[in-house]
């Protein structure tokens, strides 16, 4: 509304032509110079189906168009959109008012919208709809910017819909994603929506990803998923945890599957549990689920995780309730610690007591531990077990132990001991 430029569009061919059988529209535009170079339009009808049935048929091919130049005319892409150039070719079909299908040919460069960095898209996009479902999918789809860029990709999301338009079944495939790339379409989004994204902050690539979900209008939805996930990870918030560089194999429905682990120089965060992020250079296994009436049940019978620090190998089952009970844990682990010191970090400092976590800063001030085991039973609601609902028992025989049971004390040097914490009680 503020722009009161005159603009001059010049049409130097238009023509139509009409016979029994079709209407037919063609013209050619020379756009102003904020808009681009030209736009070839063309809009054909047939006329030998009754008039309910007929549709037209329209073609859009824009060359050497301003993104910014035609963000301007409008107030809210103006805000938007702050500059970009390229190729657009769009295909329509429209009948009763509405687009039932469209398709468009894209190649753009030098995309930028509001607070974000550049980038360039190419591909093809088709939109169709029915009375009863729509598909949106693109094809050949490469987004590249300055430090990465797209293999050619499919991706595709299909739905079934009901009478009133809403939702009963989904399907999403992709053949490659970028989670870090969902930052150039953040301000496109409604704020709240943004706000979201940018706490989860996703990452990671994925690949041959297939998810697919019935019946969301009832209380329990079925699902399949599968996905090659590589370097994913998205951030912790509240008592949200967190992970970066998690590399593995996803597979399942509601009744079961497996998720298979092979990440390395992968980054845990546990705020409920943990002050310290922890690193994991190698975590390699696998994981199986089942659904069973109202309980899942989560086991694995090897998943071996291991830094410069400590390595592990570990066994367990978990059950989740659906009913709103503690979830249920029996995990048996082996580990090794290169070095007890620098093992402190790892500690669960936010459900230890202060006391018993500040005496082990101070005691253990060097050594190893060869081979120990922890066992871990019971609802883990009653963590550490004060009370004996479970059993939280940890064991390993130290070497060459530098230890300081009290800090006004002189530490012990070279001392070799069994160490057992048996749920917040130290031996």
């Amino acid at each position: 509304p503020e722009d009161v430029r005159p603009r001059v569009f010049r049409v130097p061919r238009a023509q139509m032509n009409l016979d029994e059988r079709r209407l037919a529209v063609d013209a050619n535009v020379r756009l102003p110079d904020d808009l681009g170079r030209q736009v070839r339009v063309s809009a054909i009808q047939l006329l030998d189906l009754p008039p309910g049935e007929r549709s037209w048929d329209i073609t859009v091919d824009g060359d050497d168009l301003s993104l910014e130049g035609w963000a301007q005319l409008h107030p809210v892409s103006r805000q938007l959109v702050t500059a970009g150039e390229g190729d657009i070719e769009v295909s329509l079909v429209v009948a009763d008012g509405s687009v039932r299908r469209a398709t468009a040919g894209i190649d753009l460069f030098d995309v930028r919208f509001v607070d974000g960095e550049e980038f360039e898209v190419g591909g093809r996009i088709e939109l169709d709809r029915s009375a009863d479902s729509w598909l949106v999918a693109a094809e050949d789809l490469v987004i590249a910017t300055e430090d990465h860029a797209w293999p050619a990709s499919s991706l595709r999301a299909e739905a079934g819909t009901d009478a009133a338009g809403g939702i009963e079944m989904l399907d999403l495939r992709a053949s490659y994603l970028n989670l870090d790339d969902n930052t150039l379409l953040l301000p496109l989004l409604p704020q709240e929506r943004r706000e979201q994204l940018t706490t989860l902050a996703p990452s990671g690539e994925i690949r041959g990803l297939g998810v697919t979900v019935s019946g969301l209008d009832g209380e329990a939805p079925a699902f399949r998923v599968e996905a090659d996930l590589d370097d994913v990870g998205f951030a912790a918030a509240g008592k949200r945890p967190g992970v970066r560089g998690f590399t593995g194999y996803v597979n399942g429905d509601r009744a079961g599957g497996r998720l298979e682990l092979r990440s390395r120089n992968m980054l845990v965060e546990l705020p409920e549990v943990m002050t310290e992020t922890v690193d994991i250079a190698v975590a390699s296994g696998t994981l199986l689920w089942r659904r069973s009436g109202e309980h899942t049940t989560i086991l694995s019978d090897g998943i071996d995780i291991a830094n410069p620090v400590f390595d592990s190998r570990s066994g367990f089952e978990l059950i989740l309730n659906a009913n709103g009970e503690a979830p249920n844990i029996d995990l048996t682990t082996t580990y090794r610690i290169g070095d007890v010191n620098e093992m402190l970090r790892y500690l669960p400092r936010n459900v230890m007591k202060e006391r018993l976590y500040n005496w082990f800063q101070g005691a253990l001030v060097a050594g190893s531990i060869e081979r120990g085991t922890v066992r871990l039973r019971g609802p883990l609601d009653k963590f550490p077990f004060d009370d004996g609902e479970g059993r939280f028992l940890v064991e390993g025989p130290a070497r060459n132990l530098t230890f300081r049971y009290q800090q006004r004390w002189p530490a012990a040097e070279q001392v070799d001991m069994d160490i057992v914490l048996d749920g917040m009680r130290l031996y």
